[in-house]
């Protein structure tokens, strides 16, 4: 039996480098593009995340309450409750934020375009409209990929005062 002891060669060496210059950008373009793709959506997502837990704790309250006043000029909503306790909503600062008493507000829904929301809360007949519109956060080549309309929603206040 004979000892091969020829190891590998430059020429193989060089072809190997040739192929992992020429494969690598590729893959690595793959992975960046899909990154990108998963942060775009991520955020997409979120931003119906906000819009949605928004129009749930209004929807919860509003269906508890026995009176609904809609204060358009100052864009606030004020609902009262059988037991006598009153709650008020309003978007201010980026966000949707509550009061028991008017006075103090707590921020309850952060990332939110609050700057065009002229008439967030509109009351027509039996009807609530509620606007919301979450804050752009996909930027630059990615921007199409944002909830570019305000997301108008509709509740039933009819037996309501």
């Amino acid at each position: 039996m004979k000892n091969n002891k020829k190891g590998i060669s430059l020429p193989e060496i060089m072809i190997y480098f040739a192929l992992v210059v020429v494969v690598s950008p590729i893959v690595l373009s793959v992975f960046l593009s899909c990154t990108s793709d998963y942060n775009t959506s991520t955020r997409y997502i979120r931003q119906q995340d906000k819009v949605i837990e928004a129009t749930h704790l209004i929807r919860k309250d509003v269906e508890f309450a026995q009176g609904v006043i809609v204060d358009e000029p100052n864009k606030i909503l004020h609902l009262t409750f059988y037991d006598g306790t009153e709650r008020f909503w309003r978007f201010a600062g980026n966000a949707l934020e509550t009061s028991t008493d008017g006075v103090i507000y707590t921020s309850v829904v952060g990332e939110l375009d609050t700057s065009g929301m002229d008439n967030s809360f509109k009351r027509i007949g039996n009807s609530l409209i509620l606007r919301i519109q979450p804050q752009k956060t996909n930027i630059n080549r990615s921007r199409n990929r944002n909830i570019v309309n305000p997301i108008i929603t509709e509740f039933s206040v009819k037996y309501k005062q």
